[in-house]
């Protein structure tokens, strides 16, 4: 059973717990204890006293324990905290460490604190670990007054390559296409490829594109036969973006995730490239990523008003009348 502990202060640490409550720089806890203090001094309730300062009732009553039992410091001052128990053992860092410094997985740019927590999940016993563990045990190293070192380059291009990305607006799926060019017939390729590979069972494909010139559906024309053409073309239907906002379009953000999380980097074959891509959308496919687009057509509207005018208001309706002849004519009201 819980004792009952009376608060009974002295002039002098009435003023002294008055004061420290009158203002200036002072720890929170710190300043509830003494709000505590007085109102019990007060002989206000426990519950009373923990619904105006904002604390549990447990607070108050160790407060008030530990000024009865002990003094009025230990009741003001906040006990040392052992803290929880080392998520990481000394091992443990030393492997994290280890693996933040080594080459990280196939289609990242670089190790992340997410991707370094589920590293270490796997190759560990441990069954979760937060981003917020790999930063504090990854804390660097202040550094030591001097010279930096420095080296010179010389940069070299061997060569570049063109990235056609295809991304499905209503599910989590992503797909990159590799080609040396981004002329008519490449992109006629990939209209063919998304029909009959990736969308064979779909009746008509909406495909949302920006205004270069290959994107048309003269590029099939071009690259196939009429027939050819014919045959994939009944089954796409294309939507621009306007002229001077393609930027509106979600495979843009999808293209900016790509650059941060696997193309900011040096990639010196095509080989390397294409692996270090498919490993990323695989990766992107699996967790399910998608893009959440909130520039709805009702935010377009109220952020574009001239782009989009309020619509005409229709004319009045008419009343018909019926002559004693039996003819009609509309009469407007």
């Amino acid at each position: 059973m819980n004792i009952r502990y009376i608060v009974t202060l002295n002039e002098d640490e009435r003023a002294s717990l008055a004061a420290l409550t009158a203002g200036g720089k002072v720890a929170a806890r710190k300043l509830k204890r003494a709000q505590i203090l007085l109102a019990a001094d007060a002989r206000h309730g426990d519950e009373e006293i923990a619904e105006v300062v904002g604390v549990g009732t447990s607070t108050v009553y160790r407060t008030k324990k530990d000024f009865v039992e002990g003094n009025l410091d230990l009741a003001r001052e906040e006990k040392a905290r052992p803290g929880g128990r080392r998520k990481l053992s000394g091992k443990e860092e030393a492997l994290l460490v280890a693996t933040a410094c080594s080459s990280p997985p196939a289609g990242r740019a670089r190790w992340t604190l997410e991707l370094l927590a589920g590293e270490i999940v796997r190759l560990t016993e441990h069954g979760e670990l937060s981003r917020e563990t790999v930063r504090r045990r990854l804390e660097p190293i202040p550094a030591k007054p001097g010279q930096l070192g420095r080296y010179d380059y010389e940069y070299r291009r061997n060569g570049t390559a063109n990235l056609f990305v295809f991304l499905d607006a209503h599910r989590p799926w992503r797909h990159i296409k590799l080609t040396d060019r981004r002329a008519a017939v490449d992109f006629a390729a990939c209209m063919r490829e998304l029909v009959d590979v990736h969308y064979p069972k779909a009746d008509r494909i909406r495909v949302v594109l920006d205004n270069l010139s290959t994107h048309s559906m003269g590029a099939l024309y071009e690259a196939f036969t009429p027939d050819e053409a014919r045959r994939i073309l009944s089954r796409l239907e294309f939507h621009y973006t306007p002229k001077h906002a393609s930027w509106l379009n979600m495979v843009e953000i999808e293209i900016g995730v790509l650059k941060g999380q696997c193309l900011d980097r040096r990639i010196g074959d095509r080989e390397r490239l294409e692996a270090e891509i498919a490993a990323w959308v695989q990766q992107r496919n699996e967790a399910g990523a998608r893009i959440r687009w909130m520039f709805t057509t009702a935010v377009a509207r109220t952020k574009m008003g001239k782009a989009y005018p309020a619509p005409a208001a229709s004319p009045p309706p008419a009343l018909r009348a019926t002559s004693p002849s039996g003819g009609g004519h509309a009469i407007p009201i």
